[in-house]
């Protein structure tokens, strides 16, 4: 838990390696959950819904999710479908464009990507040069969301190629999304 939150971790396409900042952290919070899914490389949106209902019907409360690349996608577009209860807040990490990005056409089934305001507090954070979403595209998903926006420079889809280890600066934020969160 932080704070009074459970977390959930909904890793993007094909679950992140072992040099990812989501492993890392998953490693220092064991108690974290991390959403299950039978296969990481599925291009099929409704099994990746079905696996996020399922770890947050598992938790004792709503959570706080920590979603990265398509993982993002699947969490708004839950919410848009069965609305914020179960989820108290996100932090959402590269959010994929898997409309127009043309290195993802295995990914186009997950759009179209809502752009309806979510239920709940969300953070987005991206990349001035992520491959898998322009700034432009990441902006109006924020704002379509009512989420806040934080850009960062050069960081490409902030995965494992990017090759931040705990990656500081995402604590950080973590830690001041949680503040306003438990303040609100």
């Amino acid at each position: 838990m932080s704070g009074s939150f459970p977390v959930l971790l909904v890793p993007g396409y094909s679950g992140g390696g072992p040099r990812h900042w989501m492993r890392v952290w998953h490693v220092a919070n064991p108690e974290w959950a991390r959403m299950a899914l039978a296969d990481w490389l599925s291009t099929s949106p409704q099994e990746w819904e079905e696996a996020l209902e399922h770890a947050l019907a598992a938790l004792p409360g709503p959570a706080v999710v920590v979603a990265h690349s398509v993982g993002c996608i699947t969490v708004a577009r839950h919410a848009v479908r069965c609305g914020g209860g179960k989820i108290a807040g996100a932090f959402l990490v590269a959010p994929s464009d898997v409309e127009r990005a043309p290195d993802l056409p295995m990914l186009r089934g997950f759009g179209p990507i809502p752009r309806e305001r979510l239920a709940f507090p969300a953070l987005v954070i991206a990349s001035t040069d992520d491959p898998y979403a322009s700034l432009t595209r990441a902006t109006e998903w924020a704002e379509g969301w009512g989420a806040e926006l934080r850009v960062l420079e050069r960081l490409g889809h902030i995965n494992s190629d990017s090759d931040l280890g705990a990656w500081p600066v995402g604590q950080a934020l973590w830690q001041e999304f949680l503040g306003r969160l438990s303040g609100a």
